[in-house]
């Protein structure tokens, strides 16, 4: 998540967090609307539930380093690769338990899924779900609910047709609740 609330506080989640360090920014602006968080520089648009959409790209720009490799001291070795970049330490040994489904529906380290989180925010690539795709859906679950009670009625007796009808009801009743 980008932001999260916590008690009655509003939070950012990890990679907005990193973002708005990279940034040097002193605080996180939330506008009176909830539509857009700024973090010095970067303006990420918010989503629904505060909720960023991992594109498929991932982490692809983000460098693996190994913790022997890191710790090694060598001046020209991994440490001097991350200097001036943002470092986000971790595991990825499934041991560890940090796996987590990634875009592409693969097993993939929470660590790097908070690398691409990261770099899609400092990228600009925020995709957000458009809010007409909400009304679809709801009218496609309808029309569904509807067509079954028909074929329902057509091909079986009126007690099946009472059913489908019942279950359409009940569908359009859900849309209406959610809608309004």
């Amino acid at each position: 998540p980008l932001l999260v609330v916590a008690g009655e506080r509003l939070t950012p989640g990890f990679a907005l967090e990193l973002v708005r360090l990279a940034n040097r920014a002193p605080q996180l602006l939330v506008d009176g609307a909830g539509r857009t968080a700024a973090a010095g520089a970067a303006k990420v648009p918010l989503g629904e539930a505060g909720l960023l959409r991992l594109t498929s790209a991932g982490a692809g720009g983000a460098a693996r380093v190994s913790a022997s490799g890191f710790l090694a001291r060598d001046p020209g070795g991994a440490a001097a690769s991350v200097a001036g970049r943002i470092a986000i330490i971790g595991v990825s040994a499934p041991e560890a338990g940090g796996l987590r489904v990634g875009p592409g529906g693969a097993l993939v380290p929470a660590v790097m899924l908070q690398a691409a989180a990261v770099g899609q925010l400092l990228a600009g690539r925020v995709p957000l779900r458009p809010a007409v795709l909400r009304n679809a859906e709801f009218a496609g679950l309808g029309l569904a609910a509807l067509a079954g009670g028909a074929l329902g009625a057509a091909y079986s007796p009126v007690l099946l047709a009472a059913a489908g009808l019942l279950a359409a009801g009940l569908a359009l009743a859900a849309m209406a609740a959610w809608l309004f």
